[in-house]
């Protein structure tokens, strides 16, 4: 009996060193971030702001207020900042300055080397999503008050600022990430509408209501542009690509997600409803696969590494994909919801987790 137990246990061993050896990445580092000497408050904290970098440095903020800089080769603290209010926007680097955006109402620039603040400017809502700088002089802040505003990047001076259309109903709590090209932005708002607007002073140039009959048709996830076809997304329904005045092209049944798609060559793969993935020919629209990942439903993030596609979950997962054959290779499980795509730099790839924790992944 004794012989048996022994035997079933080395088994048992041999299959999960085994599954191991066959694992793509390993988790070379674990860095958990906290504002308080009590470990219970870090349990919210980060809420909002997933993880970003400038290709060198990761950057980052916390429900307690904190904007963190990070060595993105050893995942060592470089420095943090004390702000108003949350950090509920995602972190833009350009230029020597750190844009970011917070429940209080307040757009920041910071100062990259030290994370002194430079400027500040007070609008009236919680800013969300990702700032965009427009051009050399101008950087973009959206807000749940369904204003767009543009500031001087030397100054934080509003420029101008645009509003669009609040429905009345309960929204998504999240603002598009919004895409410029040829002296033109396009920006989503939460009742479904998209408009295009003339990125110097903010005039419309056009506006389109997409068609769908969801619940929440919100448009929530970045907008992108490739062939000259603008891909927007609603949070339940449809991804739509259109054409740069507004006029519909196709239209895909993805379900919804408020993760960003990905362009990876001449493929696009969009995050859909309870763990799909849907590779789609962007010009068509046309499906090449589609997968249903076991353990996710809700989409944080989709991103490239080395030949693999990696979607991370807000259900603590990150899915090791082959693009080509749409099947997973691996999964791993990080113990809490991931915010935002994986990130690559040099030999690591990086996530962060709800609860602050930082982990980097080696390729084996």
């Amino acid at each position: 009996m004794k012989n048996a137990i022994s035997l079933s246990f080395l088994m048992v061993l041999f299959l999960l060193l085994h599954g191991c050896a066959r694992s793509p990445y390993l988790v070379a580092r674990e860095t958990r971030f906290t504002d308080s000497s009590w470990l219970g408050l870090s349990s919210k904290m980060v809420v909002d702001s997933a993880l970003t970098s400038d290709g060198q440095s990761l950057y980052f903020g916390s429900a307690r207020g904190t904007a963190y800089r990070v060595d993105g080769t050893s995942g060592d603290e470089i420095w943090r900042r004390e702000v108003n209010g949350s950090v509920t926007s995602n972190v833009l680097v350009h230029e020597g300055r750190v844009f970011l955006g917070t429940s209080s109402g307040e757009c920041l620039a910071l100062e990259v080397a030290t994370g002194k603040i430079l400027w500040k400017h007070e609008v009236t809502g919680e800013v969300l999503g990702s700032p965009m700088v427009l051009d050399g002089n101008n950087v973009l802040f959206g807000a749940n008050n369904g204003y767009f505003y543009a500031l001087e990047i030397s100054s934080g001076q509003r420029v101008w600022q645009y509003k669009g259309i609040l429905p009345n109903r309960i929204t998504i709590r999240a603002v598009s990430t919004p895409m410029k090209k040829d002296g033109r932005v396009y920006v989503g708002f939460n009742d479904g509408t998209i408009a295009a607007l003339n990125s110097k002073d903010g005039t419309e140039v056009w506006k389109k209501r997409l068609e769908g009959k969801s619940r929440f048709p919100d448009v929530v996830a970045p907008i992108l542009m490739t062939n000259g076809r603008v891909l927007v997304a609603q949070f339940q329904g449809r991804m739509h690509a259109l054409m740069r005045n507004g006029a519909p092209i196709w239209s895909l049944e993805q379900g919804g997600a408020s993760a960003a798609s990905l362009l990876m060559g001449d493929v696009l793969f969009v995050p859909g409803e309870q763990g799909k993935i849907f590779a789609v020919d962007p010009r068509s629209g046309a499906k090449k696969w589609e997968i249903e990942a076991k353990g996710s439903s809700n989409w944080s993030g989709l991103s490239k590494s080395d030949s693999f596609l990696l979607a991370s979950s807000f259900e603590g997962f990150v899915h090791v994909i082959d693009p080509q054959e749409g099947k997973e290779v691996w999964r791993y499980n990080l113990g809490a919801p991931v915010l935002g795509p994986a990130i690559a730099l040099g030999d690591r790839i990086w996530l962060l987790t709800r609860k602050g924790t930082l982990f980097g992944l080696e390729k084996r």
